[in-house]
């Protein structure tokens, strides 16, 4: 239900999302829009999806340690948790309708 994932991203303290691949990253936004820092792999679009309000990796180590320091520094998280929100706002429905119709009336 809504009220439970509410409360696990409430009591999370980050999200880790190791995919193998990614299409456009919705799970990514979703943890940013819920102020939880987000770690994912370098996979698909997720770099182009996140931005800067992400820590992503390129390796599985690199992930473990962006994980680990995501966990431990608490200025790094917060960090993350601005910047995460900073840039989901430059996501909405209205703006990908808009985009969608623009590139198919160009055809």
């Amino acid at each position: 239900s809504d009220a439970e994932l509410a409360g696990l991203y409430g009591a999370a303290r980050a999200l880790a999302l190791p995919t193998r691949y990614e299409g456009f990253g919705f799970n990514f936004l979703e943890g940013m829009a819920r102020g939880v820092p987000v770690v994912g792999m370098n996979r698909g679009s997720v770099s182009e999806v996140v931005g800067d309000g992400a820590l992503i990796a390129e390796t599985e180590n690199e992930f473990s340690k962006m994980l680990n320091d995501v966990i431990s520094n608490e200025e790094l998280r917060l960090s993350l948790i601005i910047r995460g929100a900073e840039r989901v706002r430059s996501f909405s429905w209205e703006k990908a309708v808009s985009q969608t119709r623009d590139i198919l009336l160009m055809v």
